[in-house]
């Protein structure tokens, strides 16, 4: 980055770390539960999954397995739970950092959970199925456009991760200590909402000729 921006390497880190945390405060501005209405009157209104960011390895074996992110082939990693309005292009839910060996039904369960209205429900995907109540998850009994709108659903919430992963900070593995890893994490999802309020498209759930 220094080299890109023309400064030294110290100026370059000084106005990162600088900048990173007041983007960060941005959060309570852009990334609010009411975004995704969830007194509206649809069932559906939140599509929610853990999306894992990349660390150095541990130093202690017992740590090194409770860091294993099956997605990084058990490489350690930090999960996130990211939750996205389904009808508007809003993120509405950020939780996190945990070990990656943290199952995503564990982080729903310790908050979200309680969250969702009654009458409500999450798309998410078969991890979340043992919260039937909450959650819909893929169903083979499900009619087969539901199967569709479920899969469309988890198919814009993983296009939403990759914006995330966008940021090189993000995908590759995080050097600094990873007590400041939420702090640039939460400063590139601020970033992803503006440039979405900003004209950015996200995959549409429904398909074009609806």
């Amino acid at each position: 980055m220094a080299g890109r921006v023309g400064c030294s390497e110290n100026t370059a880190c000084f106005w990162v770390w600088y900048i990173a945390p007041r983007l960060q405060n941005l959060k309570a501005k852009k990334i609010r539960w009411s975004n995704c209405n969830p007194n509206d009157d649809t069932i559906f209104f939140l599509s929610v999954d853990g999306v894992h960011c990349p660390i150095q390895e541990p130093n202690y074996f017992e740590v090194a397995v409770k860091f294993s992110s099956h997605k990084y082939g058990k490489k350690a990693a930090l999960t996130y739970e990211v939750g996205i309005s389904i009808r508007r292009k809003k993120i509405c839910w950020l939780r996190g950092p945990f070990p990656a060996g943290k199952g995503d039904d564990d982080m729903y369960r310790e908050a979200l959970k309680a969250m969702v209205p009654p009458g409500k429900k999450v798309i998410a995907d078969r991890k979340y199925s043992c919260f039937p109540d909450t959650v819909s998850a893929p169903n083979r009994q499900d009619h087969d456009d539901v199967k569709e709108f479920k899969r469309r659903c988890m198919a814009r919430h993983e296009s939403l991760n990759r914006l995330i992963k966008g940021f090189k900070c993000m995908s590759t593995p995080w050097r600094h200590s990873r007590n400041k890893h939420v702090i640039f994490f939460e400063a590139c999802c601020v970033m992803v909402q503006y440039n979405l309020d900003c004209g950015d498209e996200l995959f549409d759930v429904l398909p074009a000729d609806e």
